[in-house]
Parts: C-alpha cells; structure tokens; sequence
C-alpha cells in the first residue's frame, strides 16, 4: 500500500509536456529516485559548462527523466525497461 501511495504523489506532482503517461499501476512499483547534475557537453565562450539539475525516477518498468520548472516536475525523457534489463 505505501508503495502505490509513493506512486501516486510522484504522479500528482510530474507533469508531462505532450502524451501523458499513466503512471499509477497495480503492477508498477519505485525501484529507487534521486537527484543528478547534469553537465553540457559544449562550453560556452569563458570555457565553462552549463549545469542542469535533473529527477530520476526508476521504476522497475520504466525510467523517467524530469527537471523542476517550479512547482511542477516536468518530463525530459521516458524509456520502458524489463526485469531482465535490471537485473
């Protein structure tokens, strides 16, 4: 029960920018979410690279990408995965 109550506020919570995905299944559970730094690959013209504080959200079907825009979180990316994927 906590886990699928885990679920539905990170659903309450995400927005998506074009096709809304359900996130709420009886069969989906978080693997694991946290914090990353994501870091440019180009330089600007003082040599430096831009910063990009990023969401995880892994579930054990799928991963999800986001970034705060304020309140709401806003997807960047998805990819479906298998157990076999994880394991």
């Amino acid at each position: 029960m906590k886990q699928m109550e885990e679920i539905m506020q990170i659903a309450n919570k995400i927005e998506f920018g074009s096709k809304a995905l359900p996130i709420v299944s009886s069969s989906r559970w978080l693997v694991k979410q946290g914090d990353l730094v994501q870091i440019s690959s180009k330089e600007n013209m003082f040599g430096q690279r831009k910063l990009c504080s990023v969401l995880l959200f892994l579930f054990n079907d799928l991963l999800l990408v986001a970034t705060r825009k304020g309140t709401p979180i806003c997807t960047r990316m998805r990819a479906n995965t298998s157990q076999s994927d994880l394991g």
